[in-house]
């Protein structure tokens, strides 16, 4: 992603005044150009804190709420401006370049789906 440097599964941060539900479609739709996915809240798939260091951020922990979804993938229209690259990777290939902790836990928690 342009603004961390890392590779990282779609997602992004809740705005002011979003539920999680608006939140997660609203990534969804900007992202992936799938619009409207959810109709009520989805159960989480895997849930993380990662502590924030060496920032300038006022903010000290991350919270990650991650859903597994199954999309059509020649529905999806990409925003490409929100990624330096994007790629489909196996399991495996994405480990070689994946170092974010909570990406890393995503991978885990999806091999044992």
């Amino acid at each position: 992603m342009p603004k961390s440097a890392l590779w990282l599964m779609p997602g992004g941060h809740i705005d002011p005044g979003e539920t999680l539900l608006q939140t997660i479609n609203r990534e969804m739709k900007e992202e992936l150009g799938v619009k409207d996915f959810f109709k009520t809240p989805p159960k989480p798939f895997l849930l993380s804190v990662t502590n924030i260091i060496n920032d300038v951020r006022p903010c000290k922990k991350h919270f990650d709420v991650c859903h597994l979804v199954e999309v059509d993938a020649t529905e999806l229209a990409i925003d490409y401006t929100e990624y330096n690259k994007v790629r489909w990777l196996t399991i495996p290939e994405a480990r070689k370049i994946i170092t974010d902790p909570a990406n890393l836990l995503a991978l885990d928690a999806i091999e044992t789906v």
